[in-house]
């Protein structure tokens, strides 16, 4: 049928870990209850060998799903979804990353909700967090559920987990596509399609587990959030999304995430911004 046939849009480029990229192919080639009808795999410029063997050792097992396409040289996640999505053949289209596992049940559960909900755009779900090993305690990531909630959070926060979100292509293409914007293409995203009135939901169940020991810290450091935060906190004011007030919390609150401490930042996110599971 039909509305089982899905796509699923993955990029990678040089830095990945070989070995985590091979466990997140498993986890959606090997072990999902549903396959996907295909995956999109966009090679963001040239990889390692032991990237390209671990992309090889998944294409023979499935010559028929994988589609591998090549750019030649690094653009970045936002250029390189951009790209992979407009290759993607079904209007389904399922989100993951080279380096996180999704559970076996993901696929299902996340089809059979976009099947019984047309008029949602994007589904995501909860996440849980965890450093190097998969076996150590996670952090449980949770999102809200009522689409009035949703729309609450999203003046302030990431409204969606990008890896676990399955999403309709026409929709995404209707308000652009993937744009770049260092570190929030996704969030950016969904903000463009919040503003054109289209509604996202959250399935309140753990999607994917996501590795965060990889410079999560790092990155969360990295003065250029604050350039991209004030693009995407324009966009929002100038749309109406917030008011003034709102827009100045949401650039006060980046600042000091960019610039507190990495160990205040390390605490704020395992102990504020997470629950233990």
């Amino acid at each position: 049928m039909e509305e089982n046939k899905f796509s699923v849009l993955m990029s990678i480029y040089i830095k990945e870990n070989a070995e985590f990229f091979d466990k997140s192919l498993e986890s959606i080639l090997d072990t999902q209850t549903i396959k996907p009808t295909e995956l999109v795999l966009v090679k963001d410029g040239p990889l390692t060998k032991e990237l390209d063997k671990v992309i090889n050792k998944y294409l023979k097992k499935y010559p028929k799903i994988i589609k591998v396409f090549s750019l030649k040289e690094n653009q970045g996640l936002g250029k390189a979804l951009q790209y992979g999505l407009l290759q993607c053949k079904y209007d389904l289209v399922m989100r993951m990353d080279s380096d996180d596992i999704s559970l076996p049940d993901r696929f299902k559960k996340e089809l059979e909700f976009m099947n019984n909900n047309p008029d949602i755009s994007v589904v995501g779900g909860y996440i849980e967090e965890f450093e190097e090993n998969i076996n150590e305690e996670k952090r449980l990531k949770i999102m809200p559920i009522t689409y009035e909630d949703e729309l609450k959070y999203a003046r302030f926060r990431n409204p969606l987990n990008h890896v676990t979100v399955c999403f309709r292509k026409k929709d995404v293409l209707e308000v652009g596509n993937y744009q770049p914007l260092d570190y929030l293409e996704d969030h950016y995203l969904w903000s463009r399609l919040l503003v054109n009135k289209k509604k996202i939901a959250n399935i309140p169940e753990v999607l994917v587990y996501v590795r965060i020991g990889n410079g999560f810290n790092k990155r969360r450091g990295n003065k250029k959030y604050i350039k991209g935060w004030k693009f995407l906190q324009n966009y929002l004011y100038e749309n109406k999304f917030i008011n003034f007030f709102e827009k100045c919390r949401n650039l006060l609150g980046m600042y000091t995430i960019v610039y507190v401490p990495p160990f205040v930042r390390d605490f704020l996110y395992k102990n504020i911004l997470r629950k233990k599971n």
